[in-house]
């Protein structure tokens, strides 16, 4: 449609020149002076608009257009082959190849120009895909499928970034700090983060879950609730069993991204870069000057406060508006407590011994534990606080939360220990005395009621067994 168009719009020109001619006079020789055009060409055209018409002007293409007329269409494919070879080979290697092969087949040899204009006509995408592979391709050419949320708390996102600074923390441990963030896919909100020192891991994953997912005491930071879908990538601690239990007690779809194509989390990792440009400039410290990490939390907090209140470039309002905007009602907890032992990590199965749970050797006791000697319960635990455990019995019931009770007990736990103990016997003999005097009643003593009863029933059935005459009845 276009070449027609063009084609029809030369024709269109050309009638104009020639009318010059036939209306006002003008010799053919100077309208090829005026024009550039031959005077031969010009004649030909006046005969071709007299036999017909103004369609007789359209030019038609050549029928060999775009096609090699210097050399055949075997020795273009075979410079093409030649040119796609991995790894990518200059131009003069394959125009000597070419040579040398034409020569031995009696053929014309391309000059090095023919070969670099072949090389330069050749498809971007076969060239990259040839070249630099289908890694590079996909990120060039692959069509983009974009997920767009439909509301709050649709999808979020989630992943770490070594923001390359150098900090301290309240132990004194000195280190690179890495952000643990999640991002509403829908509103492009911040519902939560976690600052901290050292490589990331699922525990921190889940700390930001529950910063995310609470009510927050600022007002002008009003995301919370449990999302639909929380989208991550392949990592070790996104693909773990910590997280995999915490997504089946949040009721949450844990969904990760395909294997070394992060394209699905552009949106995060855009907030990443506006990370490092705006804010991680005016923080430049080093491993000989590190600052407080509390410092560099708190303001991060300010900067994060004037990114949800400034507009952003892609959904054209700020990200506090477009969550206002949402009109969603979240999905909370039941408690804080609650949502606080569904973050916890859960680990094997651990038996009640004498002397307690062990775990992460450490032994833990409760008082409702000590009667339930060799039987497994499942536990969680906070990894940053080890002084308890959450104990759960069959049907994930919350039994007690067990205590730490240390190498060395102290006074108190050895008293209280005594105390639960003597009282556990006490109890349990107790028990026995009942057991015992209740055997001992029944067997001493035989229940005549109950056997005067068996005589009466004995006669009752001998009597139906009797005929009996009609004047008896």
């Amino acid at each position: 449609m276009k070449k027609s168009k063009e084609r029809g719009n030369a024709a269109l020109h050309l009638f104009r020149i020639l009318r010059r001619h036939f209306d006002e006079g003008i010799s053919i020789r100077q309208l090829a002076e005026e024009t550039g055009m031959s005077e031969r060409t010009l004649y030909r055209d006046i005969r071709l608009f007299r036999e017909q018409g103004v369609h007789g002007l359209n030019r038609n293409p050549r029928a060999d257009r775009g096609k090699r007329r210097k050399i055949t269409s075997e020795v273009e494919k075979a410079i093409e082959g030649l040119c796609l070879q991995a790894p990518k080979p200059p131009v003069a290697w394959v125009c000597r190849q070419i040579a040398e092969s034409c020569r031995q087949k009696g053929l014309a040899a391309p000059c090095y120009g023919v070969v670099l204009n072949v090389y330069h006509r050749l498809d971007q995408r076969l060239k990259t895909l040839a070249h630099d592979g289908d890694k590079a391709y996909e990120q060039r050419f692959d069509e983009l499928l974009r997920r767009e949320a439909k509301h709050p708390n649709d999808i979020w996102q989630c992943d770490h970034k070594d923001l390359k600074l150098w900090a301290v923390d309240h132990n004194g441990r000195i280190g690179k700090v890495w952000i643990t963030a999640i991002l509403d896919d829908f509103s492009r909100m911040i519902p939560g983060y976690f600052l901290a020192i050292g490589t990331p891991n699922s525990m921190r994953i889940a700390i930001a879950l529950r910063q995310g997912i609470w009510i927050k005491a600022n007002e002008r930071w009003p995301v919370s609730g449990i999302p639909d879908v929380f989208y991550s990538d392949h990592g070790s601690d996104f693909e773990s069993t910590h997280i995999e239990q915490v997504g089946a007690d949040l009721g949450m779809d844990l969904v990760n991204t395909i294997e070394y194509k992060p394209r699905g989390r552009g949106k995060i990792e855009r907030f990443f870069r506006t990370l490092v440009q705006m804010f991680c400039p005016n923080h430049k410290t080093t491993k000989e000057k590190p600052k407080p990490l509390m410092e560099i939390e708190s303001s991060f907090r300010d900067w994060l406060d004037e990114y949800h209140h400034r507009r952003h470039s892609e959904i054209r309002m700020t990200p506090l508006e477009k969550w206002s905007r949402g009109g969603l009602l979240p999905r909370l907890p039941d408690s804080l407590e609650s949502l606080d032992l569904m973050l916890m990590k859960v680990s094997k199965p651990r038996t009640m011994r004498r002397d307690g749970i062990r775990f992460d050797n450490k032994r833990y006791s409760h008082e409702l534990l000590t009667e339930s000697m060799g039987v497994e319960f499942d536990i969680r635990y906070d990894p940053r606080d080890l002084s308890h455990i959450w104990v759960y019995g069959q049907g994930g019931i919350l039994i007690c939360k067990a205590a730490f009770m240390g190498l060395h007990p102290t006074k108190e736990q050895t008293e209280e220990t005594i105390s639960r103990r003597q009282r556990v016997k006490k109890r349990l003999k107790r028990d026995v005395r009942d057991k015992r005097d209740a055997a001992e009643e029944f067997i001493a003593k035989p229940d005549v009621d109950r056997m005067v009863d068996r005589k009466t029933d004995d006669k009752e059935q001998l009597k139906r067994r009797l005929r009996k005459h009609f004047h008896e009845r």
